[in-house]
């Protein structure tokens, strides 16, 4: 497998808009500073593999949205903890 592949995935479309996944160069996060949060949201949508390599991510196959939480130290998102420097592994 080549940097940037998910498995044999090779594209995914939403709205018509179609995305190679071989163009995406695997991880995007930026560099950790310390103390700082890296605050996420989580799209879960129901996929079926058996259709081939693509998959459609839109709003018929999404099934929820979660957070936003901090990805570094995996705490949900609230006034206390955005206030506090995040403690996740250094």
């Amino acid at each position: 497998m080549s940097p940037g592949e998910v498995g044999r995935i090779t594209e995914l479309t939403s709205s018509g808009v179609r995305i190679q996944v071989v163009k995406f160069h695997g991880n995007k996060l930026p560099d950790r500073e310390p103390g700082k949060h890296l605050w996420v949201m989580l799209a879960m949508f129901r996929v079926q593999p058996a259709l081939g390599d693509r998959f459609d991510l839109d709003r018929e196959n999404l099934l929820t949205i979660e957070g936003p939480g901090c990805y570094w130290c995996e705490h949900p998102w609230s006034e206390d903890v955005a206030a506090k420097p995040c403690g996740g592994d250094q």
